[in-house]
């Protein structure tokens, strides 16, 4: 409808809420659409350096990630770490913590709830025969169980950022040079300045994110191409 792309979205019944929808928006936050641009893997650090060249090198920068640790491997990290339990158990007990993927929906409404989400936290309440030999929720609500202490732990450290790397397709564009908006980090893989910061931290700076995607696949077609048709 906006002629972003040429294909039709109505015409082929595109699902228009896997780019928008509503729970992409919180009260303090208008999130921009989620706009994909896929080029040849080793095309792609030619279009970086054109959109770097079209809005000024220094409002244009690639952006950082954080990896979080979540509900199956913090639990497993909580026990690995206390000790005093076998590999087996540990995976007796993460295999009724789900991963984030498959509950994404019920930890939206739980957020929605309480203003937090927890995926162990959900496990304990809906697995709750499955876990109870290891840790339980009392009428009062507080854990309680031999490993309540841990599964306690569990739940605090959930949202925690384990490391840092550089975005696989993320693109920062400001309309001010980044290094005034936003802390900047030397990235050693592409030995230039990259944004410190998270795309979403940064959109609400009011800094656009684009994702520029390197797909393998279109190499290879092209390549196919060019040997069919024997053309460089």
């Amino acid at each position: 409808m906006l002629g972003i792309t040429k294909a039709d979205p109505l015409q082929y019944n595109l699902l228009f809420s896997r780019f928008y929808n509503k729970g992409r928006n919180t009260k303090d936050n208008i999130s921009l659409p989620d706009i994909d641009m896929d080029f040849e893997s080793d095309f792609r650090d030619n279009i970086i350096s054109y959109i770097k060249e079209k809005f000024g090198k220094d409002k244009v920068a690639q952006i950082s990630t954080f990896s979080r640790m979540q509900g199956r491997s913090t639990i497993k990290d909580v026990l690995r770490v206390h000790g005093g339990i076998s590999f087996e158990e540990m995976n007796l007990i993460s295999q009724y913590i789900p991963d984030e993927a498959e509950i994404i929906d019920q930890l939206q409404e739980m957020r929605e709830e309480t203003g937090d989400a927890s995926i162990v936290q959900w496990a304990l309440e809906n697995h709750k025969e499955e876990l109870k030999q290891w840790c339980f929720i009392r009428e009062d609500g507080e854990l309680d169980g031999p490993l309540c202490k841990k599964f306690s732990q569990s739940i605090r450290l959930e949202g925690t950022r384990r490391n840092k790397s550089r975005h696989a397709s993320g693109i920062a564009i400001s309309h001010i040079p980044l290094n005034e908006l936003c802390p900047m980090a030397y990235d050693k893989g592409t030995e230039s300045l990259i944004c410190d910061m998270e795309f979403k931290d940064l959109e609400a700076l009011g800094v656009i994110k684009l994702d520029i995607l390197g797909i393998s696949l279109l190499d290879k077609l092209h390549e196919v191409c060019r040997l069919v048709n024997n053309y460089e």
